[in-house]
């Protein structure tokens, strides 16, 4: 009877410890599982932090790109050009460098994507890859880049550049965009002066509005990143 009875508590004893040894494991793995699963989480974290830091330094790249280009053109056609240049290879390659920065096993492929014969906006596909050993992260947006010089070559198809009120031309931009950064009147009557002058002086006032009218440029919002896209 005695036998039986530590037999009884043996198996009783056995299943008891089976039960909390099971219970233990589980614990373990799902411990070890949520680990796992925050780690993640935080690389995934990180190298979008990488990925959305290349975008960034890209649209510092196109932005100085886009002032070179106002700067060094001085109508619609040159400006183009500026961009076009060697089939957009020049442009593409001095705005998806990133070897200045810190970002390691990041790299940017950006592709020209605008219609041909597409003379107001200019479109790109960027695509951000990051990489950290096993994990990959990788990020597609679509920039387009306006024409500031667009609605200038439209007002000197009719009448020569002498002609054109250039306070007119800032205005119509600035109505038909709505996007100036809070330019006034008085500032544009500040910038803009009277040309009622003679024939010699023309020139001259035509320089002034020019550069005039490339610093409004600017201060134009000319970059959209759009359609932010994680693959």
């Amino acid at each position: 009877m005695l036998q039986n009875n530590k037999g009884s508590i043996m198996i009783v004893t056995l299943i008891i410890f089976s039960i909390i040894s099971t219970i233990c494991i589980t614990c373990i793995s799902l411990t070890y599982s949520n680990i796992n699963i925050a780690s993640l989480e935080l690389k995934n974290l990180q190298l979008k932090e990488n990925a959305l830091g290349a975008v960034e330094i890209v649209y510092g790249n196109i932005k100085n790109e886009i002032d070179n280009a106002i700067d060094s053109c001085s109508n619609s056609q040159e400006y183009i050009s500026y961009i076009k240049r060697d089939n957009y290879k020049s442009f593409i390659l001095n705005c998806k460098d990133i070897s200045k920065s810190d970002l390691d096993n990041t790299t940017v492929e950006l592709t020209n994507k605008t219609p041909f014969g597409e003379v107001k906006n200019f479109e790109f596909e960027m695509k951000v890859f990051a990489k950290e050993n096993n994990y990959k992260k990788q990020v597609k947006v679509n920039i387009r880049i306006k024409n500031p010089w667009n609605e200038i070559s439209t007002l000197q198809e009719d009448e020569s550049i002498e002609d054109i009120d250039t306070e007119e031309v800032i205005t119509k931009i600035n109505i038909e965009n709505n996007e100036f950064n809070n330019i006034n009147e008085i500032d544009i009557d500040e910038i803009y002066e009277d040309e009622e002058d003679d024939t010699d002086s023309i020139n001259g006032d035509i320089k002034t509005d020019l550069e005039d009218i490339k610093e409004v440029f600017k201060k134009y919002k000319l970059i959209t990143i759009y359609n932010y896209e994680e693959i």
